[in-house]
């Protein structure tokens, strides 16, 4: 209607035949829609078509972090360190309002023209595994998944640090902490390497922040985004 370029995240039949998943969906588009912040994707409006549910978006126009990365490998520290900021920053007000992400990852990571960071896809794994609840299969992404994610316990903001942190250390290396053998195993019990690692010229002080949002208790990483 007002002749702007948006993008629609549509609802999938499997979630739609879900009645509790397509509940969540909507009460999820009301709390985005609250969110007003730089570097978060914009909820516009949400409705459905023929029975058809969808969520209506800011468009961003650019690239994500995960086509970035396929490209570059590993990012320049500094883009690397600028990134995970804008990250933290969009991460802290949102969790300022109760509202946790639960499925940070390049993917949905977008970087606009001016190669500033707008976070999407709040909620939607929340959505996808109660659609699939009745499934025995952990539903999200393994490669950034904290421990109680893996368990379904006690999942709070600091679980979003956790993914931040394998983001991070995916920028700096150009590979998550863990990508071979029983990945879910590993976030749940092996210790990972520094990045430093994999890349000597990586300050201490990066491995650090790094380090402390990788640790398996969430009571060891940092109290929160802002920090």
């Amino acid at each position: 209607v007002l002749d702007r370029t948006v993008a629609l995240k549509v609802m999938s039949q499997a979630v739609q035949e879900h009645p509790a998943a397509a509940k969540m969906f909507m009460q999820e588009a009301k709390a985005l829609a609250a969110l007003n912040h730089q570097n978060i994707v914009t909820v516009f409006d949400q409705g459905s078509d023929n029975g058809q549910m969808f969520i209506v978006m800011e468009y961003v126009e650019g690239t994500t972090l995960e086509a970035r990365m396929d490209e570059a490998g590993k990012l320049p520290l500094l883009e690397a360190i600028m990134v995970t900021a804008q990250l933290a920053d969009a991460l802290a007000y949102a969790h300022e309002r109760r509202v946790i992400h639960r499925d940070i990852k390049p993917a949905n990571i977008f970087l606009d023209r001016r190669n500033r960071v707008k976070l999407g896809d709040f909620g939607i794994a929340r959505v996808m595994k109660e659609a699939m609840i009745r499934q025995t299969e952990i539903k999200g992404t393994p490669l950034y998944m904290s421990p109680e994610q893996i368990t379904g316990k006690d999942i709070d903001a600091r679980s979003d640090l956790y993914a931040v942190g394998c983001t991070f250390y995916e920028m700096l290396t150009g590979r998550p902490p863990f990508v071979e053998g029983e990945v879910l195993f590993h976030h749940m019990h092996t210790e990972p390497e520094p990045p430093s690692n994999h890349e000597p010229s990586i300050p201490a002080n990066v491995d650090a922040v790094v380090m402390s949002c990788l640790m398996k208790d969430k009571a060891q990483r940092p109290a929160s985004a802002a920090a």
